[in-house]
């Protein structure tokens, strides 16, 4: 019921998050570990981790939160189940995880790249509020995230910030990772990116809702309507359960140039034309006239229009393709640009919600220059059939046609 667990996904380019299997897995995790089950509790937390590396992040410093707790031993607590060498040995386990995943998956020249304010290298991010002083702690303390900020955190801490201090203690660093990060959905409770962080904070919710002296009944409601009331509350503001208020306006805000018109609005003939390319494109197939070999068409779109072509093995967005262009030319270096590896470019000049319109106009010129055929053009959307397809039969098995 929370936003961040899957709704907005479905609506988003994904159309569906795998981190959303994440977070039940830790829950279980969780009360089988207080259960003493600490076997399935580790197979649980390592099939989490399997669903997103930023789980293994979570977990790592939630265990270094409750090594410190254990360390302090003020109080006892629902955790004292697990040994401090217990904690500090999860913390290692998870950390080597994250770096390995990190260094050998291919993916530190991404991830790196969503902070190029802060520096090239993860080493330099990490020294930035040290080295760029004014970039990070501008990121920091920028104005949206205040709101997110409240409404995220403060929810948990209304039964006691006292007594959840190590579960925000836990949470500081990927909270701050997301504060700093130059993507308007990281902060937005909409959206996918603070779903791991979900699980702390209700165990935090929950111990910080026990008093002693309750009567046990109470104490086996208390915790998960908390959690409820919580998720509850929160969907009737952003989701897309069916009493949430309408969460799509400040996506079609940042896509378009002038949301109030709400364009390609399901039913509008801009929308019919357009999902008609599009079904098109999707159900295609092209055959090598050489070879006789047949596969899909490749794909490169605009944002929002590549979101509906995600069943196609190549498929990419306007906005990815020039911040990963160093690395699709290697994939063939015989091309004179990348951009000739796809058959088939649908490009939208009014959307901005995963490119700048500069972006848009630099992929449209390199492809006239680069031979690509204007097919279609109609509502301000274009449809170009690159120099690839000269040599390949297109057609379509579902229409019996091109």
């Amino acid at each position: 019921m929370h936003p961040s667990v899957g709704q907005m996904n479905l609506a988003y380019t994904y159309g569906w998050h795998p981190i959303t299997l994440a977070v039940p897995l830790l829950l279980l995790a969780y009360r089988l570990m207080l259960s003493s089950c600490f076997r399935w509790s580790a197979m649980c937390t390592l099939l989490a981790c399997a669903f997103e590396e930023g789980v293994m992040v979570v977990v790592g410093c939630f265990s270094a939160a409750m090594f410190l707790r254990s360390l302090a031993a003020t109080e006892r607590s629902t955790f004292d189940v697990l040994r401090t060498r217990t904690w500090a040995a999860i913390f290692l386990l998870a950390s080597i995880g994250f770096v390995m995943v990190y260094a050998f998956s291919g993916l530190a020249t991404f991830q790196t790249g969503r902070f190029a304010r802060l520096g090239s290298s993860a080493s330099e991010i990490i020294l930035s509020p040290l080295l760029k002083p004014s970039e990070f702690w501008g990121l920091l303390f920028r104005s949206r995230n205040a709101g997110f900020l409240s409404l995220f955190i403060a929810p948990f801490i209304v039964a006691g910030v006292y007594r959840g201090r190590w579960h925000l203690l836990a949470v500081a660093l990927p909270l701050g990772v997301l504060l700093v990060w130059e993507h308007l959905p990281a902060q937005c409770i909409a959206f996918q990116y603070a779903a791991c962080l979900l699980p702390v904070l209700f165990w935090g919710c929950m111990e910080s809702a026990h008093r002693p002296g309750q009567l046990e009944s109470c104490k086996q409601w208390n915790w998960p309507v908390a959690c409820l009331t919580t998720g509850w509350v929160l969907c009737m503001f952003v989701g897309q359960l069916p009493w949430s208020q309408n969460s799509l306006i400040d996506v079609i805000g940042a896509t378009y140039d002038e949301p109030t018109e709400d364009p390609r609005r399901l039913g509008r003939e801009d929308n019919r034309w357009l999902a008609e390319q599009v079904a098109n494109i999707v159900g295609s197939r092209v055959q090598d006239r050489a070879t006789g070999l047949t596969g899909s068409l490749r794909v490169l779109a605009t944002g929002r229009i590549a979101a509906h072509c995600v069943g196609l093995p190549d498929v990419e967005t306007v906005g990815q393709f020039w911040q990963r262009r160093s690395e699709l030319s290697k994939l063939d270096p015989s091309l004179a640009s990348p951009l000739l590896r796809y058959d088939i470019l649908v490009l939208d000049r009014r959307e901005r919600f995963q490119q700048t319109e500069l972006d848009t106009i630099r992929v449209l010129e390199e492809a006239l220059t680069l031979g690509f055929r204007v097919a279609k053009d109609r509502f301000e959307i274009v449809v170009m059939e690159g120099p690839t397809l000269r040599g390949k039969n297109t057609f379509n098995p579902r229409s019996g046609g091109r």
